[in-house]
């Protein structure tokens, strides 16, 4: 059978050539592959029945699980872009590119960056430039936390392009989960002096510098496998967790982590916030084993689903004190992008008043 090789002079082509780019570019990672459902990769590649859908997923992506199944746990396909197959198509739609996506005319000298930038551009303004310019974005509620589907390009093209759009004023929430976990056990009755924990909010960016060096990690991995510790996470020699995941499986790193000597005391200050909450019975039913009616252990899901559950009461308030400003703003689970500058103490006030969450929220204007 004849190899199939698209058209690259049609427009229609062309394209959806540039659309599924500004995907695989944007939303997709070289090296971490993630659960992508079919629909959302068709959106964007379009059908894999059609030819030219065909080529571009065999192009585009790898696909590291394809176990997929449906029900109340479900689970999707695992994909990551092919940076091989990704050069490959660029070089064959340079030609229906404009002069902005190269630092000067077209020459085979150009930077790379640069036109993903183009092309990443491209697909949000094709995908949300209507919700960007209105202010009104369609969010769908999913665990307790809104979902858009621009939360899902990387916030290095994120970042630039919504301040092109007009929203340059960036807030996050300073260590949201620690905080609202930490102020949800004093709630149920936690009196204690958690030092570890105490030491991670008030001095959040020196911490994990320190967690960063001990266990040669970035900073991003830093982050998410502190967080991962706050509801729960195992440490342990499992190529499977999660945290030994982040540590690379690397069996040094592991036995770091189970002898380390403020990271074994974080988790006994994150234990014992858990054990106030849990025992409160206010937050999380306790299943229990049908054979011998004893209490199951409370497993990560659970702890995040409290968690997400305070969170958005958060996301909440600031979403409404924004309205009642006339301020656009661009929603993320803890933080948002404003297209105006926002009193932070006065913001922080009303979140405490509707809350009872006493947080701060730090701003970078881009």
């Amino acid at each position: 059978m004849k190899q199939y090789t698209p058209n690259f002079d049609d427009p229609r082509v062309s394209a959806r050539c540039k659309t599924a780019l500004g995907f695989v570019i944007g939303v997709l990672s070289e090296t971490k592959s993630h659960q992508w459902s079919t629909r959302y990769i068709d959106k964007h590649l379009g059908q894999q029945q059609t030819k030219l859908g065909k080529y571009l997923r065999e192009s585009l992506l790898i696909c590291d699980s394809d176990k997929y199944y449906y029900g109340i746990e479900h689970k999707c396909k695992e994909y990551r872009s092919n940076a091989e197959g990704i050069e490959h198509l660029k070089d064959h739609i340079h030609h229906v590119l404009p002069a902005e996506a190269y630092p000067t005319t077209l020459t085979t000298n150009y930077e790379m960056p640069v036109r993903d930038n183009h092309l990443v551009r491209h697909l949000i303004e094709r995908e949300y430039g209507d919700q960007l310019r209105s202010g009104d974005f369609d969010y769908r509620e999913s665990h307790h936390r809104l979902w858009n589907n621009l939360q899902n390009v990387k916030s290095v093209y994120r970042k630039p392009i919504l301040s092109e759009y007009g929203y340059s004023h960036n807030y996050d929430i300073e260590a949201c989960a620690p905080n609202i976990i930490e102020q949800l056990s004093r709630r149920y009755g936690n009196d204690l002096y958690m030092p570890a924990l105490d030491d991670y909010i008030i001095h959040k960016a020196e911490f994990r510098k320190q967690i960063s060096k001990d266990f040669e990690l970035d900073v991003k991995t830093t982050k998410v496998f502190l967080n991962s510790l706050f509801c729960g996470a195992s440490i342990g020699m499992n190529s499977q967790f999660a945290t030994s995941i982040m540590l690379n499986n690397d069996v040094a790193k592991i036995t770091l982590a189970k002898e380390h000597a403020t990271i074994t005391q974080l988790r006994e200050d994150i234990k014992l916030c858990w054990s106030h909450i849990v025992d409160s019975n206010q937050e999380i039913s306790r299943r229990r084993k049908i054979e011998t009616n004893r209490l199951l252990p409370v497993n990560s899901r659970e702890r995040w689903s409290v968690y997400f559950k305070y969170e958005r009461e958060v996301i909440t308030s600031i979403s409404r004190y924004l309205r009642e400003l006339n301020t656009k703003c661009f929603l993320e689970h803890d933080g948002f992008s404003s297209n105006q500058l926002v009193d932070v103490v006065e913001l922080c006030s009303r979140v405490k008043l509707d809350t009872g969450f006493d947080l701060k929220i730090e701003y970078n204007e881009y």
